[in-house]
């Protein structure tokens, strides 16, 4: 775990160049840890299909009103953090 908390704390933030974003940070960031083999274990590191299962839990977090506040009651614990397995194929909640 140190050595991916090295290499992300290394990802620099470019908010002065036009047109980067938080999408381009995590780009980068999975670009160098996928350079380094004692980054990870057992991952899913390829920037489509990451982005693509990023993009697709978010719409439905989004479809779901999990951030608006218009779900049904109890539908959410806004005390766990909602997160996706890509290796699993599910939502992990803790």
């Amino acid at each position: 775990m140190a050595v991916l908390e090295e290499i992300l704390r290394s990802v620099p933030i470019r908010g002065a160049t036009e047109g980067w974003n938080c999408v381009a940070w995590v780009r980068e960031a999975l670009d160098m840890v996928a350079k380094n083999d004692m980054a990870m274990g057992t991952a899913v590191l390829d920037w489509t299909t990451v982005r693509d299962a990023a993009m697709k839990y978010s719409r439905e977090k989004i479809d779901n009103h999990r951030f608006d506040g218009k779900a049904t009651a109890a539908t959410f614990d806004k005390d766990l953090a909602p997160t996706y397995d890509l290796l699993e194929g599910k939502e992990v909640v803790s």
